[in-house]
């Protein structure tokens, strides 16, 4: 069998761009369709789930506070989390006082005793109380004191005076006459701490506890310098003890 094609080619290009023009008018209703069904989808959600969401947290936090009101013991475990949330910072802000023991060791003339230490926080004051066996022992303790510096070692160093306003408040002599052998010089040292010595953390929240370092000059011998060194705390003597004896 034979075919002829009586169409002209103009008329086949004009079919062809019809079917293109329709397949292409079918491809964008599809693609419309699904957007829009997309966004009618989405529109819905956010308009009726996500209300019914937000309506039910509204319930259960009305619900919880409810029974948190409840609670009679409220306002007390209100206050212990507050004070738990405050444990950190106040252990990082802390005094170091226990430091002071060590630091007497290092700084105490080896004939000299302390009765008695008062550490004043507030005012960042130290008073030494105790005796001596000279008064030249007494006044070496105090430029000791004077002239002793610290050195904080880690991620943030420091150094300076561990020290100031170093004033030798009273002293007195009992027992005899000041140099002889049974004369004791009772004195009384006043002194400013520098606040790094005792710090529990440092600038950059790393702890301190054993990179605070003093250095303290040769100006007399020392306890901590000496193999076997004596006694450096007295006891005082009170109207009872003194009795008894």
């Amino acid at each position: 069998m034979v075919q002829f094609n009586l169409l002209p080619d103009v008329k086949q290009q004009y079919i062809k761009a019809v079917y293109r023009r329709r397949l292409i008018t079918l491809v964008c209703i599809i693609v419309g369709g699904t957007f829009l069904t997309i966004f009618v989808v989405m529109f819905l959600y956010v308009r009726v789930n996500q209300a019914k969401h937000l309506s039910n947290l509204d319930t259960d936090i009305k619900t919880g506070v409810s029974e948190l009101q409840k609670n009679k013991d409220l306002d007390k475990i209100l206050t212990i989390q507050n004070q738990l949330n405050s444990l950190p910072a106040l252990h990082e802000n802390k005094v170091m006082t226990s430091r002071i023991f060590d630091y007497l060791t290092q700084l105490t003339p080896i004939d000299a005793t302390v009765s008695n230490v008062d550490v004043d926080i507030g005012n960042k004051k130290i008073t030494i109380k105790g005796s001596s066996t000279s008064l030249l022992t007494v006044n070496k303790f105090v430029d000791t004191i004077k002239f002793t510096d610290f050195k904080l070692t880690g991620n943030e160093p420091r150094e300076g005076k561990a020290f100031s306003s170093v004033v030798l408040q009273s002293f007195s002599i009992e027992n005899g006459t000041q140099g002889s052998a049974t004369s004791e010089v009772n004195y009384q040292i006043d002194f400013v701490y520098d606040e790094v010595i005792f710090k529990n953390t440092a600038v950059d929240g790393s702890a301190v506890a054993n990179s605070v370092k003093l250095t303290v000059p040769k100006i007399v011998t020392t306890r901590s310098e000496t193999q076997k060194p004596s006694a450096l705390f007295q006891e005082i003597k009170t109207e009872e003890t003194e009795g008894a004896n």
